[in-house]
Order: structure tokens, then sequence, then C-alpha cells
């Protein structure tokens, strides 16, 4: 069971709703207040209420309404999935097997000499001789 704490206006209208284990019924008065900011009406006009709530798997508490019968209705609602990763995410995802095919191409070229040591950077021969030596550690 989850508690969910909340204010109430006397004429049912809730404003904000969030778990805790320990909901400030009893010193609510900025909960009260900034109701009363949003919905008009003083601070006194609001009061502290908790509900326990099964949260159903998978799902979240979207909304708390009374139902008018002096009991409260909980709307829960299907987490939605995670967005897809962005393009730049699937590319990263890439770049350590890219690296390796790259070096792997380019010994292939000098080995078969179509092109020369010396027509690679030294900066690019120097980073792929530290990752061959980096390398030669894990065997």
């Amino acid at each position: 069971m989850t508690n969910i704490y909340f204010v109430e206006r006397k004429d049912g209208l809730i404003h904000g709703s969030q778990a805790c284990p320990n909901p400030p019924i009893d010193d609510n008065l900025r909960s009260r207040e900034v109701a009363a900011e949003i919905h008009g009406g003083s601070p006194d006009d609001w009061q502290g209420r908790m509900v326990e709530v099964e949260p159903l798997p998978g799902q979240y508490i979207e909304s708390i309404a009374a139902d008018g019968k002096g009991g409260y209705v909980v709307n829960q609602k299907p987490v939605p999935p995670p967005p897809p990763p962005s393009i730049k995410e699937q590319l990263a995802a890439t770049d350590a097997g890219m690296i390796r095919t790259i070096e792997d191409i380019l010994t292939a070229l000098v080995v078969k000499k179509l092109i020369l040591k010396t027509d690679i950077p030294q900066a690019v021969l120097d980073k792929i001789a530290v990752r061959e030596a980096l390398r030669s550690q894990l065997k």
C-alpha cells in the first residue's frame, strides 16, 4: 500500500497529490497556502487528506478525485514506455565497434600496401598504438 497525501477544499476540489510515507496532515499550512493561491480562498478552506492506495503493477497514480460519497477515486494509468534513444545516442552506442573496425581496416590497407603508414597522420598512429598495447594486456 502507498499513502497518498493531498489537500482538499471544502467543496471537494483536490489540489496536488504525492506519495509519501509520513504525510504532513497535522502540519500542512504550506500545502494549504499553495492550494489557496492557485485555486482561491484561504488556507483555512483547505484540509490535508491521505488515502491508502494499492498501486497497480506498471501503473502510476494520475489523479485523485472525490467520489461524492465521502470517499475518493484514484485514477491510475500505465507507465509510458521510455522514449526511444535519440539518433545521437544510437550513434554513440556504435562508436566502440566502429573504432575497432576502422583500426582493422587501416591495418589491412597497410598490410596490403594499399597505403603507407606515412600516409596516416602520426596522431592517429599513436592512438592506434596505445589501443593495441592496451588490447595486448587483455590476453
